[in-house]
């Protein structure tokens, strides 16, 4: 071997042992970044944020708003801030700030439609929700798009091990343990429905054009409802009387209306009034006005008369509430609903005669 084959073979020994050595480096990185985000925080540093803003883009294009408003309360933009509830908020922010790393993923672009992670802007079937939290100064301070959820096959059982994210200021795919149904739900999913709490109920009543149609009422709260003027022993229709009563207990809405639309057109300038007394000396006014496809107009106002105080809604709007009418149907029955059939005395056609002849 001359001596130039052994610069040549020396040249080749040490270019892999270079090569050997940045294989190893990156191996070694490799590791260390994989030590240092698993089981870590993808929004380690959230609580230093004052979040005012959080939007989400669904993959329909519809997009979602929730916002704090002069109040410092959480509302739903697109329902004409209407106050968010509560419970879904908190644990929202709370999935947020929680987010733990449980695999850093490595994909290129071509596999992001497997894991639900194209941006939602491109309509794809397989795009994502986007998710964009702002600042008290509107700055944008975190961005991801929520994909797929992941699930392992043992045996006969799916196991849930987390959803893909792809956290678009890194540039990062990550798995985390699975959270963000919420995502997925409209607007109207995020409102604090549960708008009304009516309970300890003493007498109902259902008036229209200052006319009573009927009231039923207790005289403790240990006895049942009787129409006005009835004993506890008379024949009326208890299945009706205790419909009206779980309507107005489970009173829900589906939506808000527009707060600007007029009482003629939702047909709040002549509507059914039910007016509910409680034993704690509380009054409701039930305005009930048209129906719209399956649900129906409504309006709540409360008085708390220990107080003298008149509170129609949580905010400085009168709300109009988009009510299911299968709830406010057993509140406007006419009052013959409320008592059972008279017994019909048989008559020529109920007695026994023999067949006709032909």
């Amino acid at each position: 071997m001359n001596k130039k084959h052994v610069c040549i073979t020396m040249a080749i020994a040490i270019a892999l042992s270079f090569l050997s050595f940045i294989l190893l480096y990156a191996q070694n990185a490799f590791l260390r970044l994989q030590n240092n985000t698993v089981g870590k925080s993808v929004l380690s540093n959230f609580t230093d944020y004052e979040i005012k803003t959080i939007k989400i883009l669904k993959p329909s294009g519809r997009i979602i708003t929730l916002k704090k408003n002069k109040n410092n309360e959480w509302v739903v933009a697109n329902c004409f801030d209407y106050p968010v509830a509560p419970e879904k908020i908190n644990k929202f922010l709370q999935e947020l700030s929680s987010m733990k790393i449980v695999q850093n993923v490595y994909a290129d672009e071509s596999e992001l439609p497997e894991l639900g992670l194209l941006p939602p802007k491109s309509k794809d079937k397989n795009s994502g929700s986007e998710i964009t939290i702002s600042d008290d100064a509107g700055k944008v301070v975190f961005s991801m798009i929520i994909g797929v959820k992941r699930t392992d096959t043992i045996g006969d059982n799916q196991i849930g091990r987390g959803r893909y994210i792809y956290k678009t200021d890194a540039k990062r795919i990550f798995l985390v343990e699975d959270s963000f149904d919420e995502v997925y739900y409209r607007s109207r999913t995020w409102l604090n429905n549960k708008f009304v709490n009516i309970k300890n109920i003493r007498t109902v009543k259902l008036l229209r054009n200052d006319k009573e149609i009927w009231t039923i009422t207790r005289p403790d709260i240990d006895s049942k409802f009787v129409p006005a003027g009835k004993k506890a022993d008379d024949d009326y229709n208890t299945e009706n009387i205790d419909k009206i009563i779980s309507s107005l207990e489970n009173l829900k809405f589906e939506t808000v209306a527009n707060p600007s639309l007029t009482n003629t057109y939702t047909g709040l300038n002549n509507p059914y009034i039910v007016k509910v007394e409680s034993f704690e000396n509380q009054t409701w006014q039930i305005y009930i006005g048209t129906q719209t496809k399956d649900t129906m107009y409504v309006r709540i106002e409360h008085i708390d008369n220990t107080k003298n105080t008149k509170n129609n809604s949580k905010s400085d709007k009168e709300w109009i509430y988009f009510v299911n009418q299968n709830r406010i149907t057993p509140l406007i029955q006419p009052g013959k609903g409320l008592f059972k059939k008279d017994k019909k005395t048989p008559g020529l056609m109920n007695k026994m005669y023999s067949s006709p002849i032909s």
